[in-house]
């Protein structure tokens, strides 16, 4: 199969930028490694640490438990919580499950189309072998997030900034 001269590589059918593969790849390094020393029966919670851990060993910036508005058709249909967040610019969903089902899989969709999120991970650690539990998704709506949907994405130290900034006023 022949692929564009830009370098860019199909995920699920649909083309990623080689930045994002590249920021994939680190973090699926980082779960291997997390999976290595934990092995595949142990809670989402703590791989969710441990995965948090191994990120910033690699040099990665990420969140857990990230809200954003979920913006349709310009009501606004409630808060919604992104699992991990890499780099602002990947969904990381941890399980421990035995089987990921069609809802999760439909979920980290939702999640990456509100968002505007390019790229999204579901990490299942009970499995015996790590890339047995992986599964991307890339989000192919065609439309950008509706801008208050992003405000939450901002770094903590600008929305305190912002929010301190309007209580003065």
């Amino acid at each position: 199969m022949a692929f564009e001269s830009n370098n860019v590589k199909p995920l699920n059918g649909h083309h990623v930028a080689p930045e994002l593969n590249d920021l994939i790849r680190k973090i699926v390094c980082a779960a291997i490694e997390v999976h290595r020393l934990s092995g595949p029966d142990v809670g989402e919670h703590i791989c969710e640490k441990a995965l948090l851990r191994e990120l910033a060993i690699a040099g990665l910036h990420a969140r857990t438990r990230v809200p954003f508005r979920a913006i349709d058709k310009g009501v606004d249909t409630g808060v919604r919580v992104v699992g991990l967040l890499v780099e602002d610019r990947v969904i990381v969903e941890c399980k421990c499950v035995t089987h990921v089902t069609d809802v999760d899989h439909a979920q980290l969709v939702e999640r990456l189309r509100f968002a505007g999120l390019p790229v999204g991970l579901i990490i299942n650690f009970k499995v015996l072998r790590l890339v047995d539990g992986l599964v991307r998704r890339v989000n192919t709506s065609p439309s950008p997030p509706h801008p208050d949907s992003l405000v939450v994405f901002r770094p903590p130290a600008e929305r305190f900034a912002s929010a301190a900034n309007s209580a003065l006023s």
